[in-house]
């Protein structure tokens, strides 16, 4: 019963789920669609579809009540006053966007829809729930654990990638790991398999050889730390790094801590592979990672000049960052050190994995040079969006989506 329960709270946590068949117009699409999202996005199998399907709009109907309130509360007053919308508007407005377009009604603030007269899916926004299934039925390739697991992907990409953290060694259960920790050097470790920098960590080199873990503060020996590493019980292993630096053109746009690039690469309808949008991800306060998801800002990257957008937060995307608040330097117009480069790695990278149509990069802009970190086969449709407000457009990812269905499911 308590394993039932958890599983039900589970789904209240990541309602909602289903996408309503958003996409397409015509019924050719419409049917398309149903298909993979009935069929095979969940992975599940039937009776527990069944049983989602019947239990998910139930607790959204009570979920979306509680979130219509606390994002009127959070958010109803600034848009009366600065807009001129009463709260009657605003609320019927996110009751249709909860009921009738199964959105969260959170998104009438963060992706601004209130300034739009409609919101039609695909056309005017598009969110992650609506099209987590369509990444789901892409990355089903017999080749996708190149990009799952990081232990694979850097065997298989530095036989055509040199811009690489060196790798000091792994550690993978059944395995005979050869672990030597490095005298005088500091690393980064992280897990073969994740997301989110979930159970990433630095490990610092202190006077005598001593070692400290960044995550908890504790110093070791060169054998504890051994011991340490091995018994993280991290059933997929992790790798063991080189400690990253930031290039000297990044370091007022910082923390202290490496800054990433996030590239998105698509396959055009020519079959090459181009750059979709890239997006500069920065670390705050005592983040050791650069994460849209928790208190890291973010910022729009221009495909022609490299130069930078005003920064957002991703929990607070209204609120407007003009100046890192660590580092001090001036985000909106500064320009990215080696981005074409950047771009040409990913690029690059692409074209040895041509049967995802969709990949998202991780890049370092480092004292070294550009440097290729992972690849992601699901990625946030709403970073991009919310840092590129003013040229996003829902009708383009909407078009390549269905263009890359219709090859992928021939019977359609």
């Amino acid at each position: 019963m308590k394993q039932y329960i958890k599983k039900i709270i589970f789904l209240w946590h990541i309602l909602p789920i289903f996408g309503p068949v958003p996409i397409g117009f015509n019924k050719v699409d419409k049917y398309m669609y149903k298909y993979v999202f009935i069929s095979n996005s969940h992975r599940q199998s039937l009776i527990i579809r069944a049983v989602l399907m019947l239990c998910a709009p139930v607790l959204w109907w009570f979920k979306s009540l509680y979130y219509i309130f606390i994002e009127f509360k959070l958010n109803g007053s600034r848009v009366r006053t600065e807009y001129n919308l009463s709260g009657s508007t605003q609320i019927i407005s996110m009751i249709k966007l909860a009921y009738l377009k199964n959105s969260h009604p959170g998104y009438y603030y963060y992706l601004e829809l209130f300034k739009r007269s409609g919101f039609e899916i695909g056309n005017d926004y598009l969110i992650n729930n609506h099209i987590l299934a369509l990444w789901r039925y892409f990355d089903n390739q017999d080749r996708s654990n190149i990009l799952r697991n990081k232990i694979r992907f850097d065997e298989y990409f530095r036989k055509y990638i040199s811009q690489l953290p060196d790798l000091f060694f792994t550690i993978e259960l059944g395995e005979n790991n050869a672990i030597e920790i490095i005298s005088n050097q500091d690393f980064f470790v992280k897990p073969a398999v994740g997301r989110s920098g979930e159970n990433c960590f630095v490990v610092r080199c202190q006077v005598g050889d001593m070692y400290k873990i960044d995550r908890n503060d504790i110093t070791m020996t060169q054998d504890e730390l051994k011991k340490y590493l091995i018994d993280l019980e991290l059933k997929d292993g992790i790798l063991v790094q080189e400690l990253l630096r930031n290039h000297q053109e990044m370091k007022s746009l910082s923390n202290g801590n490496i800054t990433t690039i996030r590239i998105n690469t698509f396959l055009n309808m020519d079959g090459e592979v181009s750059v979709l949008f890239c997006m500069l991800l920065m670390p705050t306060g005592g983040m050791t990672l650069s994460n849209a998801n928790h208190e890291g800002i973010i910022s729009s990257v221009d495909l022609q000049t490299g130069k930078l957008g005003i920064a957002i937060n991703f929990n607070r995307p209204f609120e407007k960052i003009r100046v890192h608040p660590d580092g001090g330097g001036v985000i909106p117009g500064a320009r990215l050190p080696d981005f074409d480069d950047a771009m040409e790695i990913c690029r690059k990278a692409h074209n040895h994995l041509l049967e995802f149509p969709f990949i998202g990069w991780d890049i370092a802009l480092t004292d070294k040079g550009p440097i290729l970190l992972e690849g992601n086969l699901g990625w946030s449709i709403e970073a991009w969006e919310l840092t590129h407000q003013e040229s996003f457009d829902a009708n383009r990812i909407k078009t390549l989506i269905t263009y890359h269905l219709k090859n992928r499911i021939k019977s359609f």
